[in-house]
């Protein structure tokens, strides 16, 4: 029984949707990259940017490859190929800037914290001893 590739209008539209929500949860995924990229300062380097970037490609297309092969059959339609890349700038032009801001005050209080928990335990431990159980020999 070969695999029928025709698809009607209504399946077509329907795989376009698909797709464009498919874009909007690849924008989600970008924003993680771009949360690591405020916590970790040397991830803003070219280097660590770079590989950032490819991973977020590759898992990118292998994720629009695996959605292909399940809703169509392993046909990828130049349909899917727009409606994801429509999804994924509609969600950075308008929820993702917010997603983003929201990921911004996090990141600033996690390093607040991180700042305050690195001062308070050096009052304790000074070059990884503690002071108060130095013994004097």
């Amino acid at each position: 029984m070969p695999l029928e590739t025709f698809f009607t209008v209504s399946e077509q539209v329907r795989f376009f949707l698909l797709s464009v929500v498919l874009g909007a949860v690849m924008g989600v995924w970008y924003d993680v990259f771009r949360t690591i990229r405020i916590l970790v300062p040397s991830a803003r380097k070219p280097l660590p940017t770079a590989v950032c970037d490819v991973i977020f490609w590759v898992s990118s297309c292998l994720v629009l490859f695996l959605f292909s092969y399940n809703v169509s059959g392993a046909v990828l339609r130049g349909f899917m190929v727009i409606g994801s890349l429509c999804g994924f700038v509609l969600y950075l032009m308008s929820v993702g800037s917010i997603v983003t801001g929201f990921f911004r005050i996090i990141a600033s209080g996690l390093m607040k914290i991180g700042a305050w928990c690195q001062k308070k335990s050096a009052v304790f431990v000074r070059n990884g001893k503690n002071p108060r159980h130095t013994k004097k020999l």
